[in-house]
């Protein structure tokens, strides 16, 4: 896998030295999205591979940026740290088992590094998560001249940060933008309304001792497959830090506005809780052995559905109803391919599979700690089922045309009323069992009546539609078709044949979508394939296809949203927290099954 990235990196003339290096020199030509992500479950930071700060939102994930040249070089500010002379190689990494972010730079006789990362660690009985980003300069080698560069800005670039609200402590004097010799080491803390009192070298070293003590804690308590082990690393980490726990919400990626392709005008913000990505992003965390982000996002959940009599696709990560849409014309966007929005009108959209995902989030908190609060939420949601089970939608991909009953959200009615099933079975509640055994029955009958194109051997993306759809390699993910069964088979090669390119990768469909005609590879729909392989014993194609998305991930591990098939590049918001879940269960699956287990069930015990 290093070797094939070794090789991608060469193919784009961004070779240096060392497993992840790029040519500073070089840096016009980066590969896109070449980012790696920092946080604390408070806020996230988005570092490039030359320790130049591209992204950082505070005080939450949705809120401005503070510094923002991702989505323009000019009014996004800056925080960069960099060498003042030519002829240094870089090399970055993160620290194993953790989300500290290490960056290298070195020419003969010398040597600095930056190590970046945000404080997560107990204090007195409690996690403290400081909105605090701190940066370590140290001198490795000789004493090389560098440059820091601090330009923080607001409101989207239109206004300077707020002053005594975002502060800079710095160990050292410096001017930004003028060189200073490195003879040491550094400390640099950006901050949030959150002060640093003490001598900031010992602060931010017992930080960095603290936070590397509990993400490797986190890390070894995870119950982890044997296969690809360092990948499912990255993206559980990855996964957690899309979490903002102040409320619990589960956000689907921590940008905003990066294309889908270039020139495509879909440039979406993601900076939101969609109940359907948090499902996924949680049982893929709880699957690996960890339960506190189903906890925390069940919690925001109940809130959610406290507050509101209808729900909705997508909800502000504090539960805010209403993210209206926006688009920031005085931005250029990523890489001046524009436009740059903020909000999401997706949020007006009728997307009715997201009950059954909310049921199967809620399923196995309520099967360790039953309530009277979370049973009502159940049958509620069962209710919504019954109530809309008929009636169109925009399904899962948010398509901007016509509405249809999608057979997405049938499969995941299936799925919300087998959990509601297996919960009624479980805890002697004939009413759960009821009613989520009538639903199944009811959803498994419309799709094989009304879904299955017996002619063409695969399930149609609508009811009496011919569109072949991606998302529907999951009926054989999560057990509503056994792998092994005939039909099974013909929907995985039909599926196959209509929407995987020559290059490997997925399409999500190829039809119209009341957008325009889009190219891009959907990372997730591959890895969903990979999985689908993987339950029918195929584990060598599986392996295969797995590899080949995991060799198009950027030089820490990272992925997003798409894979420009033309290039091999990444496009779409970043890190995508689907993309992530898809090796996570991929992983799984392979893993699984050689216990004998089913994907209704791929806890890793």
């Amino acid at each position: 896998l290093r070797r094939c990235r070794h090789e991608r990196l060469e193919s784009f003339g961004l070779y240096g030295v060392g497993n992840s290096s790029i040519s500073a020199g070089l840096w016009q030509t980066r590969h896109p999205v070449d980012l790696a992500l920092i946080g604390n479950c408070s806020f996230q930071a988005l570092i490039d591979s030359q320790a130049h700060v591209q992204w950082l939102c505070l005080p939450r994930f949705d809120s401005s940026f503070v510094v923002g040249p991702l989505l323009d070089e000019t009014q996004g500010g800056e925080f960069s740290i960099e060498p003042v002379e030519d002829g240094f190689t870089v090399e970055q990494r993160y620290i194993e088992e953790t989300a500290i972010l290490e960056t290298v730079w070195s020419r003969p006789g010398e040597a600095f590094s930056v190590t970046d990362f945000a404080p997560r660690y107990q204090d007195g009985g409690s996690l403290s998560r400081p909105r605090v980003l701190v940066r370590k300069l140290r001198a490795l080698e000789g004493v090389p001249s560098v440059r820091c560069t601090y330009e923080p800005v607001y409101d989207y670039g239109r206004s300077p940060a707020p002053e005594g609200v975002v502060q800079l402590r710095s160990s050292e004097a410096f001017v930004s933008g003028r060189p200073f010799e490195l003879r040491d080491t550094v400390y640099l803390a950006l901050s949030w309304r959150h002060e640093i009192v003490g001598d900031l070298a010992s602060v931010c070293d017992k930080f960095l001792g603290e936070t590397l003590a509990y993400w490797r804690g986190w890390v070894r308590a995870l119950n982890l497959p044997p296969l690809f082990r360092d990948e499912v690393i990255r993206s559980a980490i990855t996964l957690k830090l899309h979490q903002y726990e102040d409320s619990g919400a589960v956000t689907a990626a921590a940008t905003t506005s990066i294309p889908e392709h270039a020139n495509s005008g879909r440039n979406w913000d993601y900076r939101f809780c969609w109940p359907r990505d948090s499902y996924f992003t949680v049982d893929a965390l709880q699957k690996l052995g960890s339960d506190a982000e189903s906890r925390a996002y069940v919690g925001y959940l109940q809130e959610v559905a406290r507050e509101n009599q209808a729900f909705q696709p997508l909800y502000g990560i504090g539960g805010e109803t209403r993210v209206e849409e926006e688009i920031l014309s005085h931005l250029a966007g990523y890489q001046g391919d524009g436009p740059v929005r903020i909000g999401n009108q997706a949020y007006k959209q009728v997307q009715y599979d997201i009950f059954g995902e909310m049921i199967c989030a809620i399923e196995p908190i309520y099967r360790d700690a039953p309530s009277a609060a979370l049973r009502g939420l159940l049958l509620r949601l069962l209710r919504e089922i019954d109530t809309h089970f008929d009636e169109p939608d925009a399904g899962l991909w948010e398509k901007r045309d016509e509405p249809a009953r999608h057979t997405f959200s049938l499969l995941m009615h299936w799925l919300g009323g087998r959990a509601a099933r297996d919960l009624g079975s479980h805890l002697d509640d004939a009413e759960l069992l009821e009613r989520g055994g009538r639903i199944m029955e009811r959803a498994r009958g419309c799709m094989d009546a009304e879904c299955w194109i017996e002619d063409e051997g695969f399930y149609a993306e609508t009811v009496g539609g011919v569109h072949a759809d991606a998302s529907l390699l999951f009926m054989i993910s999560v057990g509503y078709l056994d792998a092994n069964d005939v039909r099974a088979k013909r929907h995985l090669d039909a599926l196959s044949a209509r929407l995987q390119g020559e290059e490997g990768l997925f399409r999500r469909y190829v039809h119209d979508d009341g957008l325009g005609e889009t190219h891009s590879s959907f990372t997730v729909c591959t890895l969903w394939y990979a999985e689908a392989l993987a339950w029918g014993g195929n584990h060598a194609e599986a392996s295969r296809v797995l590899n080949s998305v995991l060799s198009r991930a950027n030089h820490v591990g990272l992925l997003s949203e798409d894979i420009d098939p033309r290039d091999g590049t990444l496009w779409g918001n970043f890190p995508q927290t689907y993309s992530h879940v898809g090796i996570i269960r991929c992983a799984l699956a392979m893993a699984s099954l050689r216990d004998g287990q089913t994907p209704a069930s791929t806890t890793l015990e």
